[in-house]
């Protein structure tokens, strides 16, 4: 009888474990289910053509170089109208987890007073650079302080 009384405990407790897998593994199972069937979803498509395709395309590449040549024309106004026909562009790299080093270097720049961080003409990036090119073109220290994440905190600045 004392065996039968330790084994049984046991049993029960595996049960009730057993249950709850049991249950996640369903959840599990129904969200699956779920987002590959929404993954199946039809999209109705007006019915085109071969040529009308590629009428679109060519429209949408007359539109692109367009916009390029607008914006080419518009830094070289800007080039002549500077005293040195120069523009100032930043180009930022990625960096991954260490994507906010970008911006932490920005702000130190912005803070030297014997080289000064220019006002950028145009800014670009990669990854996480592209996330903070706004911020630089804008180049204020609130434009700067905006450009951390949500998750860290600025560097100490005294």
């Amino acid at each position: 009888m004392a065996l039968r009384g330790t084994i049984l405990p046991s049993l029960l407790f595996f049960r009730r474990s057993h249950l709850l897998d049991a249950r996640r593994v369903a959840t599990a199972a129904a969200t699956a289910f779920v987002l590959l069937a929404a993954g199946c979803a039809v999209v109705k498509r007006p019915p085109t053509t071969v040529a009308q395709l590629e009428a679109d395309r060519a429209a949408a590449t007359a539109r692109d170089r367009a916009t390029v040549a607008t914006m080419v024309d518009a830094l070289a106004r800007r080039a002549v109208r500077r005293s040195d026909r120069t523009i100032d562009i930043l180009l930022l790299s990625g960096g991954g987890q260490n994507g906010s080093y970008g911006l932490g270097f920005l702000r130190g720049w912005r803070g030297r007073a014997d080289a000064p961080m220019p006002r950028f003409d145009l800014a670009t990036g990669v990854s996480s650079g592209a996330l903070q090119a706004p911020f630089a073109l804008i180049g204020t220290e609130a434009s700067l302080a905006a450009g951390w994440s949500a998750g860290s905190s600025p560097p100490v600045t005294g």
